[in-house]
């Protein structure tokens, strides 16, 4: 984890962005030595036929065929039906009073 001022923020934002998006790790910004932010890099989202492609077509070479949605079947419905998920994605957008004009 990545400890950084709003000072040195400002006048490194560039590099330090780069650097954290390379790294992987979290960045806490600080104000008079309190943390008042954290920036997380996202993390790349993957398909199911990168992850499961190589099985898949192991299975399809004895003759066993799967689509990605059969691979997926009842996923969504399961967590639909979790109490944990609220159906979104991590991601909120700004308010409209805080977005660029």
């Amino acid at each position: 984890m990545t400890i950084v001022t709003k000072t040195k923020l400002k006048a490194q934002m560039l590099a330090i962005f780069r650097e954290i998006e390379a790294s992987g790790e979290e960045l806490i910004v600080t104000d008079h030595g309190k943390p008042v932010l954290k920036v997380t890099p996202l993390r790349p989202t993957h398909q199911v036929d990168d992850l499961f492609g190589d099985a898949r077509s192991r299975l399809a070479e004895q003759g066993v065929r799967y689509s990605a949605e059969q691979l997926t079947e009842g996923v969504t419905d399961a967590m639909a039906d979790a109490d944990w998920y609220d159906g979104g994605s991590d991601f909120t957008p700004l308010a409209d009073e805080h977005a660029p004009s």
